[in-house]
């Protein structure tokens, strides 16, 4: 049988999901990286591991892989397998190709990437899934969007708030000046906001816990032990960098903290008393 005739069954084979033919034609050498050009087919400008993954079949999936189908290629529309697969909601051939390698951060011509698309349907364990494996949240598509900007736009506003936590975003407080905020997420179900208040030197911390919607605020000044003196060194360059202007004396004053004496080690209380001689 000829490599054409091969390559043919086993386009077959994907589509039909029928797992023993297209191993027996990769097994007597069909090529896993053959892209399909029919223009009145919903697979056209596709490789099988496209339509293994547009269709969601895990297993077809992982073999296509295993005799080393290409899980970055972008076709004609700016698609991968991954993104087809994201577009789909299809979690587990998500996985299979991400464990392999895939690229989470490929864009797709105008919708942007595979980040995008799962925000877009509001699904949030398949936005985890590609976190996990380094998928950009600050990525824009054409429409100048983000990820957690798409989500809001489709009426995903949790998740959207989730996302934007994942960009691990600072900028400046509109309208406040002296303010910097920055957003993170320290964990799977925890964000974090910080706002830095440069005039006051103050810091808030408010903690959401995306999983029971609770809110908590804690506030303190720069000087408070407590005080997480990386995060307001970083906010700091940030603010400059976004042309703010600091008060660089007063700043290192605010961030000085003169231990209290009680809290001075005992055995530190005692190190220069010498003892009298008899």
């Amino acid at each position: 049988m000829s490599i054409h005739e091969l390559s043919e069954k086993l386009v077959s084979a994907v589509i039909a999901n029928d797992l023993d033919a297209a191993k027996a034609c990769l097994k007597r050498g069909a090529p896993p990286n053959i892209y399909i050009n029919l223009p009145d087919s919903p697979h056209d400008n596709s490789s099988p591991l496209m339509i293994a993954a547009q269709q969601g079949n895990i297993r077809m999936t992982e073999l296509l892989l295993l005799y080393d189908a290409d899980k970055n290629w972008m076709n004609k529309y700016g698609a991968t397998a991954l993104l087809y697969a994201t577009e789909k909601g299809h979690i587990g051939a998500a996985e299979a190709l991400l464990a392999a390698g895939a690229d989470p951060n490929l864009s797709k011509n105008w919708g942007g990437t595979a980040l995008h698309w799962a925000a877009r349907s509001g699904k949030k364990p398949l936005c985890l899934l590609l976190l996990r494996y380094n998928a950009r949240a600050d990525i824009k598509n054409s429409r100048n969007q983000t990820p957690s900007e798409w989500a809001q736009s489709e009426g995903h506003t949790q998740l959207s708030v989730y996302l934007e936590h994942a960009e691990n975003r600072w900028s400046k407080t509109t309208g406040k000046e002296k303010e910097m905020s920055h957003r993170a997420l320290p964990t799977q179900d925890t964000g974090i906001t910080y706002i830095f208040n440069f005039s006051a030197m103050t810091l808030s911390k408010i903690t959401h816990n995306f999983e029971t919607g609770h809110t908590a605020q804690k506030d303190m000044h720069f000087s408070a032990p407590e005080a997480e003196k990386d995060i307001i060194v970083t906010a700091a360059e940030k603010f400059k960098q976004a042309g703010g202007t600091l008060d660089e004396h007063a700043f290192r004053r605010a961030l000085h903290t003169v231990m209290p004496f009680s809290h001075v080690p005992r055995y530190r209380r005692h190190i220069n008393r010498r003892t009298p001689k008899n």
